[in-house]
């Protein structure tokens, strides 16, 4: 609901005031909700700890087997309740030249929000880089997911499929609200009859996230934890613990109070055909989007088990037949007070996301040409600072540590880790009268013992603006629009994209880089996963020359109007280069037990590309000697505890690209007196050349059981093969 007023207190000056309200509801459960988890002989305190609506059988996820179809999380609870009020007050005045805005903008964002795909547990077996407990000792990659699944050993806590698994997350239902506030200020100036400049500033207030009853927490990096006080006398104290926020400050990161937006622009006439156009702006991006930030997302609301399946990366520790001895925790919200809550986030759920607390420009040169064609060329460039990530790792162990570990890894032996000083066992610190107060059992490994925050086994800062983008374009657009009707339009546009994050919600998105190494995010950077160097659109819309007023056939009668005038084409047509490809290291590496990632080495020299068309070279996982997307030989494994050297997005190889063309052919006849009436039958067609547009290779490298490495599987989710419809439009 939306109402508006505006006033005209003299001929030049008017006041404006806008107000709206919206609401949004929306509710999501699973078919097979209500789902007895006894009867998979699970204890029934489980289920009094989820609730029936949300309660399903657990996800398993059977690792390269059957196209990875059942780890897709598609027992998604969501109950949502979005209100958003706004006002906007506004006064527009022309002094002269001038054409002056002041304003401002006061909106409420209420969302009350509960969602979990996994509320009964989600467990990954042989996933990409983790343990695969049936490998024959000391090869990895040689192991069966499938046997895996069967003997109950599940990996531990990863993300896999753009879905996190080895967890339980049981969400309440938050009331979190959002206040943003700001003021503006523009001036339109028309210096001369050939420049205008316009300039602009905005201040904004962006409110950050509270809930209504308090349930936020957030994440002191150097305070002092709890946990010291249980530690032998003279123990250095352990930094970093939890807080709830305070009832008199209820937010869990501070405002931020530097948001100002300067604009800039100017239009000049060099001629009565040619005009030049600039601008530059500074844009701040809304907390609204960090979905990390949502109260939804706090560790106090929305609980989560983790399941540890493994210390050292080779035997496990547990099975699925009893995955969370302790039981599944419900969300505590504030009811632990403090130390309960730091208690449970370290005796609990072990991993912690908590947290913590763009620039534009364009030149545009437009001019007028011959025939009724008007022509744009654009340079347009954007930097992003300090963008954010849905979560950032922060608890990675040093790089010199993984150094000194790769070093002590000895083939020759049974089991190449042996004398690896990381991955030996030692006594669990926090392991007091009985009771691990924090990690698993009363014994852990030294490298867990030697990360920043030891007491956890991940710590990631929620929205933490760490990260960066920049964008260079030229758009070249060309476009005639036809005295009779219609238009022709060209668009192309040659451009380049660089980061070192690509995403707010990767869990949504297929073919995102992600980051290997948390402690040097320099070595992140890369083109981005979105990065499309070249784009190319011809769209038309246009009436064919015939019948009465046109160039042929002008003179027939009314009756044969009826057949031969009123057709017309319309259409669109798109070149567009593929998005480059993105490549994980499937072998377990010793680099992701204690925070990171891995990729690929890429072998020095080898020659990656594969020439000849698409259909050459899908490949064939059953016949190595047919040509595959690229030359997968030029990727190996990075010896244990080594970061690859394969960048986060790769620079030369690409998924296949898009040329479609969609055709549409109608008629449109006006009949009854004056042409009151008029029926318009369309024919349209869809990829009207049946082009086939397949999906990208697989890119998870070198395990011995993944022989679909570089091979196409199958066409681009999204693109259908030819489609014809037909409509029918009565106007009148």
């Amino acid at each position: 609901m939306a109402a508006g007023y505006s006033h005209a207190f003299t001929p030049t000056v008017i006041f404006g005031f806008n107000v709206s309200v919206s609401r949004f509801r929306y509710n999501r459960s699973p078919k097979n909700s209500g789902f007895d988890l006894t009867t998979i002989g699970w204890p029934a305190s489980y289920n009094q700890s989820v609730p029936a609506v949300m309660r399903t059988p657990p996800t398993p996820c059977v690792a390269n087997f059957a196209d990875n179809i059942i780890c897709t999380q598609g027992q998604s609870f969501i109950q949502d309740r979005n209100t958003q009020y706004n006002l906007s007050p506004s006064i527009s005045m022309l002094r002269g030249r001038h054409q002056y805005q002041f304003g401002s903008q006061f909106e409420v964002g209420r969302d009350n929000y509960a969602q979990s795909n996994i509320a009964s547990g989600a467990f990954d077996f042989c996933a990409p880089g983790q343990a695969c407990f049936t490998s024959l000792p000391g090869v990895s990659g040689t192991g069966f997911s499938f046997a895996d699944f069967l003997l109950g050993y599940a990996g531990n806590f990863n993300n896999f499929e753009n879905h996190f698994f080895a967890q339980s997350v049981v969400p309440a239902f938050t009331a979190g609200q959002q206040i943003y506030r700001a003021v503006y200020f523009a001036d339109s100036w028309h210096a001369t009859n050939k420049l205008t400049l316009n300039l602009g500033l905005r201040y904004d207030l962006q409110g950050p996230w509270s809930e209504r009853f308090n349930r936020l927490s957030y994440f002191d990096p150097n305070a002092t934890n709890y946990l010291t006080q249980f530690l032998p006398a003279g123990s250095d104290p352990l930094k970093g613990d939890v807080f709830l926020v305070k009832s008199g400050d209820r937010n869990n990161i501070p405002l931020e109070k530097i948001d100002f937006s300067p604009r800039v622009g100017l239009a000049y006439g060099i001629s009565t055909r040619t005009v030049i156009r600039s601008g530059y702006g500074i844009f701040w991006i809304p907390n609204y989007v960090s979905f990390g930030l949502n109260p939804l997302n706090d560790m106090v609301s929305a609980a989560s088990t983790t399941y540890s399946g493994t210390i050292d990366g080779n035997h496990p520790i547990n099975t699925i037949a009893l995955p969370f001895p302790s039981g599944i925790s419900a969300p505590p919200g504030r009811s632990l007070g403090t130390q309960g809550t730091q208690q449970f986030l370290t005796q609990v759920v072990q991993s912690i996301t908590e947290a913590y607390p763009a620039n534009h420009w364009n030149l545009n040169i437009q001019r007028a040409l011959p025939a009724d064609f008007f022509l744009s060329a654009v340079y347009v460039g954007s930097k992003g600072t300090h963008l954010e990530q849905y979560s950032q790792q922060i608890n990675q162990i040093s790089d010199a540590l993984l150094a000194q570990a790769a070093a002590q890894v000895d083939l020759t032996l049974p089991n190449p880790r042996q004398n690896v000083a990381i991955l030996q066992s030692t006594p669990n610190p926090f392991f007091i009268s009985g009771q691990a107060l924090a990690l698993t059992g009363s014994t852990t490994t030294k490298g867990q013992l030697l990360r920043p925050y030891p007491h956890y086994t991940s710590v990631q800062l929620a929205g933490q603006g760490s990260y960066d983008s920049i964008y260079h374009s030229f758009q070249l657009t060309v476009q005639r629009r036809f005295a009779g009707a219609g238009s022709l339009l060209v668009a192309y546009t040659n451009s380049k994209l660089i980061s070192d994050t690509d995403t707010l919600t990767s869990w949504l998105e297929t073919g995102v880089g992600g980051i290997q190494n948390n402690d040097n995010l320099r070595g992140e950077r890369s083109l981005s996963s979105q990065d499309i160097p070249q784009r190319l659109v011809l769209s038309y819309v246009l009436d064919l020359p015939f019948g009465k007023g046109k160039k042929f056939l002008s003179g027939v009668s009314e009756a044969a109007e009826k057949v031969v005038g009123g057709w017309g084409v319309d259409g669109v047509t798109v070149f567009q280069r593929g998005f480059p490809l993105v490549f994980t290291n499937g072998q377990l590496n010793g680099t992701t037990l204690f925070g990171g990632g891995s990729r690929p080495n890429l072998v020095s020299g080898c020659h990656i590309l594969v020439p000849g068309p698409a259909t050459a070279k899908l490949g064939d996982p059953n016949n190595l000697g047919l040509p595959r997307w690229f030359n997968s030989s030029c990727f190996t494994a990075p010896p244990d505890f080594t970061f690859g050297n394969e960048p986060r997005v790769d620079p030369r190889l690409r998924s296949q690209g898009v040329e479609n063309f969609d055709f549409s052919l109608f008629k449109r006849t006006r009949f009854a007196g004056n042409d009151r009436l008029g029926l318009e039958f369309r024919t349209e067609f869809f990829n009207i050349f049946n082009r086939t547009q397949f999906a990208p290779p697989n890119t998870i490298c070198c395990t011995a059981n993944n022989k679909n490495f570089g091979v196409v599987t199958s066409t681009a989710p999204g693109t259908n093969p030819r489609l014809i419809q037909f409509g029918l439009k009565f106007m009148f």
